[in-house]
């Protein structure tokens, strides 16, 4: 007895699985294919303006409307971050959904859902339209909902790239209207990497592949400075005043908008 009844609770929840999953689909399907129409219709515009600065205001507007839409799919799939996470990303039908789309949705640990386009899909198809600041803010797009760092949960795979990227943005487009915003993703990104070094959630082994992958980085200066002191002053517990006062001295320098007009 005790075996059917378990396999008719079993049953009962693939039935309301399946059910779920439906409407997940039936929800996603048309969002998914408006972020797709909205990226067609600007890419359609810029061959046709063939003008890199109208083309960049183009983007913008694209950006703005996918970022929209985009956050209207992780606010479907989010309420079933936890009992339905390996049946929404498994599933074949979701998974084609967003595959045939160049979209890929990821789960973090920590409560984190993450939704966007894949790797270098949106510096892909607009390269050759845009200015230089607006193609290296597509690969910036594109990995930021997925190498992600957070002091609580240390760093996933893609984040060292995307620090990178956000390094070169700060070095080279002071003048791009995008420029702030990365500013100030690049300060709280390397304040995360202390962090979850700190925290012992694999920062240290993060920061000594970044020096060894980008020893000519921005970022890696500020990172030697913490590696420095981490190591050679046994300072492995805290932060103390001395180091928190050279990396906001080196953090200051490298976006002081005086070091970029005069560099």
């Amino acid at each position: 007895m005790a075996c059917r009844n378990n396999k008719k609770t079993e049953d009962v929840f693939y039935v309301q699985e399946e059910k779920i999953i439906n409407e997940i689909y039936g929800v996603c399907e048309p969002k998914v294919q408006e972020i797709t129409r909205l990226k067609q219709e600007a890419l359609s515009k810029m061959k046709r303006t063939k003008n890199k600065k109208k083309n960049d205001k183009i983007l913008d507007e694209f950006l703005k409307e996918y970022e929209v839409k985009r956050e209207e799919i992780v606010n479907i799939l989010a309420p079933y971050l936890y009992d339905m996470i390996y049946s929404v990303v498994g599933d074949d039908q979701i998974d084609r959904l967003f595959d045939d789309n160049e979209l890929k949705v990821g789960y973090f640990p920590g409560k984190h859902i993450s939704f966007g386009f894949k790797e270098d899909y949106l510096y892909k198809i607009f390269k050759g339209y845009i200015s230089d600041d607006k193609l290296l803010y597509c690969k910036i797009e594109d990995l930021k909902f997925f190498g992600i760092c957070r002091s609580d949960i240390g760093c996933e795979e893609g984040f060292r790239k995307l620090l990178f990227y956000e390094s070169e943005f700060v070095s080279k487009f002071y003048r791009s209207n995008r420029y702030d915003e990365i500013k100030q993703n690049y300060q709280y990104d390397i304040n995360c990497l202390v962090l979850s070094a700190l925290n012992g959630l694999g920062g240290i082994s993060e920061m000594e592949f970044y020096v060894k992958e980008y020893p000519k980085s921005s970022a890696t200066k500020i990172i030697k400075i913490f590696l420095n002191h981490y190591y050679k002053d046994g300072n492995n517990n805290m932060l103390d005043e001395k180091y928190e006062k050279l990396i906001e001295e080196e953090l200051r320098r490298q976006i002081d908008e005086l070091y970029f007009l005069f560099e």
